[in-house]
């Protein structure tokens, strides 16, 4: 597969490890809103009032559709049409295809950590054999490792983990909540029933919350240590995808990427292409969309204060 790279004149710088043609001019020039604290929080209360810096670092072509996208690193990996998973290396300008598949469908499910978890149908249905569900792929970005699990239709779904606490999702009939889980307890993050997305990093977990019977409207941040003081990043839009960043939360909103500081604070959008997909990607002081007028161009940015 033949990978074309392009660094930015700011360039890049070794901390990064660890931690379309269509520009959308003049499609959406309703202002970003600005995150607001929904209780009272120190890191709110010293938010910067001025947007976050966000630059252009890489810029990788794909060759066909990236659904799905997990960021750790300088490396990238992603689901190509839905038939195959993908490593990158954005600074090298390499990849290699690490699975494909002729007989069934893949579908990114979420990164945790630097693990990118996809879900292969197998038997090449979506779902309508209930005797065989399929399996969730999980690939170690850093090594392109691949183990794979058997999928759990009713199981909790974890987030994250931050010490001997973890956060998952728990569905139900009607609703899908965020919860905090550490050993004998178990809390409430979210209160609406009707999360939609959420992504972790470190001690922080956003997500994307929404009223029963409505589209997700608003995109929420909180330190897992300290649950009751949740921050409100945005509400009254059409947020899709949700991703954590060492400083910043990461969402797209109708083709805008959008990013605010973790403790609340003005909104910057990204500038350029507009984001072809809904899954944005976020690591350390890096963010990864996917753009161009096929979804084929995966861009890489810098978050900075």
């Amino acid at each position: 597969m033949f990978v074309a790279l392009t660094l930015a004149v700011t360039g890049c710088s070794d901390h990064d490890h660890d931690h379309d043609d269509d520009d959308g001019a003049g499609a959406d020039q309703v202002p970003p809103p600005a995150a607001t604290s929904t209780a009272t929080s120190t890191a709110a209360s010293t938010a910067a009032s001025t947007p976050m810096s966000v630059t252009p670092v890489a810029t990788v072509r794909a060759g066909s559709s990236v659904h799905g996208l997990a960021l750790c690193g300088h490396h990238l990996a992603y689901v190509l049409g839905s038939s195959q998973i993908v490593l990158a290396d954005w600074k090298a300008g390499t990849s290699r295809t690490l699975f494909s598949t002729d007989h069934s469908f893949l579908y990114a499910e979420r990164q945790v950590g630097c693990r990118f978890a996809v879900t292969d149908t197998v038997d090449g249905y979506n779902g309508e054999l209930t005797g065989e569900p399929g399996r969730t792929l999980w690939v170690d970005l850093r090594t392109g490792q691949m183990r794979s699990t058997p999928v759990r239709p009713f199981a909790p779904t974890v987030v994250g983990r931050s010490g001997a606490r973890s956060v998952e999702l728990v569905d139900g009939n009607t609703w899908r909540s965020l919860v905090r889980v550490t050993p004998g307890h178990v809390e409430m993050l979210s209160s609406s029933g009707q999360v939609a997305w959420a992504s972790m990093s470190g001690r922080h977990v956003a997500w994307v919350d929404g009223v029963p019977q409505h589209n997700p409207d608003s995109v929420h941040v909180v330190d897992v240590a300290d649950p009751g003081s949740p921050v409100l990043l945005a509400g009254d839009g059409s947020p899709g995808a949700v991703a954590v960043g060492a400083t910043f939360v990461a969402w797209t909103d109708r083709g805008r990427l959008l990013i605010a500081p973790l403790g609340g604070g003005p909104v910057a959008e990204a500038p350029g292409r507009r984001t072809a997909d809904v899954w944005v990607a976020a690591q350390g002081h890096l963010v990864a969309r996917a753009t161009g007028p096929g979804g084929d161009v995966v861009e890489v940015l810098r978050v900075e204060p």
